[in-house]
């Protein structure tokens, strides 16, 4: 049986009230009363504010967007006279063209000790200038400028917008370490624009398959860092976690299935805070005392004999350090010889690469096993642990 209602001229608007509605007229109040709702709907481009504590001034309102719509709103009724009868009626009452939907969260809500403090701050009570009773209620800052949640990369760089896969765009040359399978080798004859630069990579690749970047740049000096990179994604590819975190392995070798790979480990070392800004300072310090040293010497030579002489007996020996250039270029094999610190908070080695008997010693007793695993690699939990505490010892014998 179906029923037909004549549609009414009148319109409505709807509220999607994020809450379960007990008082109308309380709700009518958190949505800024009666004139806050015909401002809202008034204007187009206008938000309606939503405040569950509409007399607390330290309320975090809801932001309701402001949605075209196409619904009736009806009026369903039942006699409750007569229980053995079950009568429904309806009736349409509008049309609803315009509706607003609380889409956002919301935020941290600041609470005063006293709710009663709330709603005497605009009071003030009797006595002298500066000795008024009245309770100092400052408006706290929002924790959060947006209401909806959107993918934010930290540091300098701009929020970027999730594609419409839905998954993170991911570099093609980084993958997980539970990839079943790693990037083919790609021939040199494809790379028209470089060939030099991408024969002399070639040819370090294929007499070491992994290396870091900065051990790499050490055999190829002249080609500058940027374009170095751009190559190296080419010919390689890179593990996001596991032994071999940011190395950089040749196309079509895998150190999964290598075991003599466990050379190539990564170790990453990080130099304690408190340290780091004592050789940052040190380093800024020496800077500024070499400049004022060097235009000294241009007007006399003095200094060149104060130099000679060495440091007073009283003066305390420096922390051998490296600058920020000599640890990227001319450095590293001081910095891998334990005979300096890394200016760098954290540094990315390859076992190889750590020259120093004591390590080499450890190096060549250790134990492997025989699967490779992402915490250790090709080598024993109990190796590996001992080499990170020898290269600990071995830094910290340094900064002693």
């Amino acid at each position: 049986m179906s029923v037909t209602q004549p549609v009414p001229s009148k319109e409505a608007f709807l509220v999607e009230f994020p809450g379960y509605v007990r008082n109308p007229q309380a709700v009518i109040q958190t949505l800024g009363g009666v004139d806050a709702l015909t401002k809202a709907v008034s204007s187009d481009d206008s938000v309606l504010q939503l405040r569950f504590r509409p007399d607390d001034p330290c309320s975090h309102p809801l932001y309701g967007e402001r949605q075209a719509a196409a619904g009736l709103l009806l009026k369903i009724a039942r006699k409750v006279a007569d229980p053995s009868q079950h009568s429904v009626t309806a009736e349409v009452l509008a049309c609803v063209h315009t509706k607003f939907t609380f889409s956002g969260m919301a935020d941290y809500q600041y609470l005063p000790v006293d709710s009663s403090l709330s709603r005497k701050a605009s009071s003030t009570s009797a006595g002298p200038y500066g000795e008024e009773t009245a309770p100092l209620l400052c408006v706290p800052p929002l924790f959060t400028k947006a209401d909806v949640p959107l993918d934010y990369a930290f540091k300098n760089f701009r929020a970027s917008e999730r594609p419409a896969s839905g998954k993170a765009k991911q570099a093609s040359w980084i993958l997980p370490y539970t990839a079943q399978e790693v990037p083919a080798h790609i021939q040199t004859g494809s790379h028209q624009d470089s060939l030099e630069m991408t024969a002399a990579l070639e040819r370090h690749l294929n007499l070491r398959p992994i290396w870091t970047q900065v051990s790499l740049h050490q055999q190829v000096l002249e080609v500058p860092q940027a374009d170095l990179e751009l190559q190296l994604q080419k010919l390689c590819y890179q593990f996001k976690e596991g032994p071999w975190k940011g190395a950089w392995i040749r196309r079509g070798h895998d150190p999964r299935k290598d075991p003599p790979s466990w050379q190539y480990q990564t170790l990453q070392y990080d130099l304690p805070p408190a340290w780091y800004e004592k050789l940052t300072a040190k380093h800024s310090n020496a800077s500024a005392a070499n400049t004022g040293t060097a235009a000294v010497a241009n007007t006399a030579t003095t200094g060149t004999a104060a130099a000679a002489a060495g440091p007073s007996s009283g003066q305390q020996a420096s922390v051998p350090l490296a600058t920020p250039q000599e640890t990227a270029d001319h450095s590293i094999h001081a910095i891998c010889r334990f005979e300096v610190l890394p200016m760098s908070q954290s540094t990315c080695f390859q076992l190889c690469d750590l020259v120093h008997l004591e390590l080499q010693e450890l190096l060549q007793g250790c134990s492997h096993i025989a699967e490779c695993n992402e915490q250790t690699g090709w080598l024993t939990k109990t190796s590996w642990d001992a080499i990170v505490n020898k290269v600990n010892e071995l830094y910290g014998r340094v900064m002693q």
